[in-house]
């Protein structure tokens, strides 16, 4: 009988095996420097990472035909994941925003309403040959974290898409961790700190609450967590706390976008090329 297992199982797993050399890469290891906020801000980082960082749903469509055809040859079959959303690295900052209205409606659950569809099951021969042998040959990418096995159906849905195995890798998984030394050094920068006492001072001034941070409050169990998250969302307006994170992050995403000049220029390529080839895949 043949064992299932899910797309989201495979999300997880496709890219982690191992880590060297492959491409030309100018990363330093952010995490032995000390990374510092831009003194001349580009009040535009965020939104120039996100547009980058998107690939458009013809390009994913693109990557999922590939995979499936490659699964075809095999006589395999596979089911196409849904289309991620568009890339939004704000979502990566802790805490996450929150708006009035949504903690209204929603407290500190999602602010999406509940529409999650079960992952389909994708059965083990599927999954093998999705992932291939590493003991084959692994694809890496010096400075980007995790491989994959040369000999998988998802290596060729990258060379397919992005012109190589490696510029995938650079792509998918470099999207995902390149930024997060940035987006750390961000929340423990003093204005940052600065601005949870301001918000701590608010919910104690105004509703009695001691507490020192969102995040904090986001996992309180001392009270009802819907009232408790209006009451943070309200306290978040008084002090201007999106305003203030927003400007914090765009100043170390500004360095990040500096000290990695050459991997963005080789991410927008792999992008360009992706857009490119996904008509070509698609009308196949």
């Amino acid at each position: 009988m043949a064992k299932f297992q899910t797309l989201s199982f495979i999300a997880v797993a496709s890219i982690g095996l191992v880590g060297c050399s492959a491409i030309e890469n100018e990363s330093v290891d952010v995490a032995e420097t000390e990374i510092k906020a831009a003194s001349q801000v580009d009040n535009q980082a965020i939104e120039k990472i996100n547009t980058l960082f998107s690939m458009s749903p013809a390009a994913q469509q693109a990557k999922e035909a590939a995979i499936s055809q490659c699964l075809s040859d095999q006589g395999l079959t596979w089911q196409p994941g849904q289309l991620n959303q568009p890339f939004d690295i704000r979502s990566q900052f802790s805490p996450k925003a929150l708006s009035i209205e949504d903690a209204q409606q929603y407290g500190y659950l999602s602010q999406e309403p509940n529409t999650e569809v079960q992952a389909p099951l994708v059965d083990d021969t599927a999954l093998e040959a999705y992932r291939g042998n590493p003991e084959n040959g692994s694809v890496v990418v010096e400075g980007i974290p995790g491989a994959i096995a040369a000999d998988g159906c998802l290596a060729q849905s990258y060379k397919a898409v992005f012109g190589s195995a490696e510029a995938g890798v650079l792509f998918e998984s470099g999207i995902q961790n390149l930024p997060l030394p940035y987006i750390g050094a961000a929340q423990i920068d003093s204005k940052q700190e600065e601005l949870n006492q301001r918000w701590s001072a608010c919910m104690k001034d105004h509703y009695g609450i001691e507490i020192q941070t969102p995040d904090l409050a986001s996992v309180d169990t001392s009270m009802d967590s819907h009232q408790l998250a209006m009451y943070d969302a309200q306290c978040r307006q008084e002090v201007n706390y999106e305003e203030v994170t927003t400007e914090i992050l765009n100043a170390y995403l500004t360095t990040f976008l500096t000290d990695n000049e050459g991997i963005i220029d080789q991410l927008t390529q792999a992008k360009q090329t992706a857009e490119k080839n996904a008509p070509e895949i698609l009308g196949k």
